[in-house]
């Protein structure tokens, strides 16, 4: 194609600068390679291709080579294996090289004698290089077999062999008694110099839960993860308590106090204070009596009634009303519907009357003067729910004679003769004459009466 674009001279420019000259011109950055130059500084172009002001195509690529500096200088690595070490580092800081030092023991040479090097001596390094020396720390020694003893034993065993104890850590072990070596370091028969350091790791008791009742959960979980042996689980279970704040802990499973194996999980017992009689009017009976459990309450006793309103199995009332609060483990009872009653079995005020008007007394069995549902129904078990509130007349969920008088509509001496004549009395009688016409004497004799008065 046309040679419409001149390679820029870049030579002697820093990179930066080179690469934007090549991109001005139309041109792209090709391979940048890197080599040592004792004239050109760091960073700046060497030399590129195509040279400077070749024509080419637009978009070609230019390479360049981009100086790291003054090249190194070479020098020759001294001999120093069986030389003391203090020679050695002397002769390699002659050389202008550096040195680390890796020291183990042995047998056949004295101790500070170097027994290798690398790289090796003759070699040709960059000024500055570093050498590593192998150095002798003399005769080895064996390390003793210390597993399994008390510590004061093992340390006793250590020392005696020319070396001393480092590092004592503590660990739980359900196998190895407590206060005995479970591990060392170096192993047994490692061959080591004198005065090395023998690593131990020795066995505590068993853990024992401890006592975090009372804490929050965060502090709680800190107390356990302390103790050696035992992590705190991630599950904690909830109970009610009279006694221990919402959010606190009540106790552990396992138990506080308990001594359990190693690497034991405990899962925290936090309380959900006291509690609070949840609403359950409304709902079937299993999940009322699933809703007062999970409150950590109890149900107590369970009256079914016949309700022409409430589905069958639906709780009508509950007693204490919902919000209360309570122990744990109270008893909340419950009204819970049986369904409508057909319309020929509802009992009727005669039936009311003489079940319950006339047998009051013997039904208020606690002698406050009231009737409660309970027993009203143990008189007249088919008495639904909506007439009891019906007759109830101020609705605190218990009858009084007058309360069923007024509803009877009983009062005076009238009242007598009119319990003759209450709701369905003439239908149930059959057209009993015999007791229509007591009925009529009965007035009559009550209009003399008025008359002579």
């Amino acid at each position: 194609g046309p040679c419409n674009a001149i390679v820029p001279d870049v030579v002697g420019q820093p990179q930066a600068a080179a690469e934007a000259a090549i991109d001005a011109a139309g041109l792209a950055l090709g391979t940048v390679t890197t080599q040592c130059d004792d004239t050109v500084p760091a960073g700046s172009v060497i030399s590129q291709t195509p040279a400077g002001g070749t024509p080419v195509t637009v978009g070609s690529a230019v390479d360049l080579v981009v100086s790291t500096g003054p090249c190194a200088v070479l020098v020759t690595v001294p001999h120093v294996v069986a030389v003391p070490l203090e020679t050695a580092l002397s002769l390699l800081d002659a050389a202008g090289l550096l040195y680390t030092t890796v020291e183990v023991c042995d047998d056949n040479n004295p101790t500070g004698t170097v027994l290798s090097q690398d790289p090796a001596g003759g070699s040709q390094v960059p000024e500055g290089s570093t050498v590593t020396l192998t150095v002798s720390t003399g005769p080895c020694v064996q390390v003793p077999d210390v597993v399994g003893q008390a510590e004061s034993d093992a340390r006793t065993a250590i020392e005696n062999a020319g070396l001393v104890v480092g590092q004592v850590r503590q660990e739980c072990s359900n196998t190895v008694p407590a206060g005995n070596v479970i591990s060392q370091n170096p192993a047994a028969g490692s061959q080591v110099s004198g005065g090395a350091a023998v690593d131990l790791v020795v066995s505590t008791s068993k853990p024992v839960v401890p006592d975090v009742a009372g804490l929050d959960q965060a502090a709680a979980t800190a107390a356990i993860n302390a103790v050696l042996g035992l992590s705190a689980g991630s599950s904690p279970t909830y109970a009610c308590s009279d006694t221990v704040p919402a959010g606190s802990v009540i106790g552990t499973v396992p138990s506080i106090g308990e001594t359990v194996a190693c690497g034991t999980t405990v899962e925290l017992v936090i309380s959900t204070g006291k509690p609070v009689v949840p609403d359950v009017v409304g709902q079937a009976r299993a999940a009322a009596a699933a809703a007062i459990t999970a409150a950590g309450l109890t149900v107590g006793a369970v009256q079914e009634v016949y309700s022409t309103q409430v589905p069958a199995g639906t709780v009508i009332t509950q007693s204490p009303a919902a919000g209360v609060t309570l122990t744990c483990g109270a008893a909340v009872k419950l009204v819970v519907s049986k369904g409508a009653l057909p319309e020929e079995d509802v009992p009727t005020n005669r039936e009311i009357m003489k079940q319950i008007h006339d047998q009051f007394e013997a039904l208020d069995t606690d002698g406050d003067g009231k009737l409660s549902l309970e027993e009203a129904q143990a008189a007249l078990p088919n008495l639904p729910v909506e007439i009891f509130s019906l007759i109830d007349a101020d609705g605190d969920g218990s009858l009084t004679l007058g309360e069923l008088e007024e509803y009877l509509k009983i009062s005076g001496c009238f009242g007598c003769i009119k319990r003759l004549f209450v709701k369905k009395l003439l239908v149930s009688a059959g057209g009993d004459l015999l007791l229509a016409g007591l009925g009529l004497a009965l007035l009559g004799a009550a209009s003399l009466r008025r008359r002579s008065l």
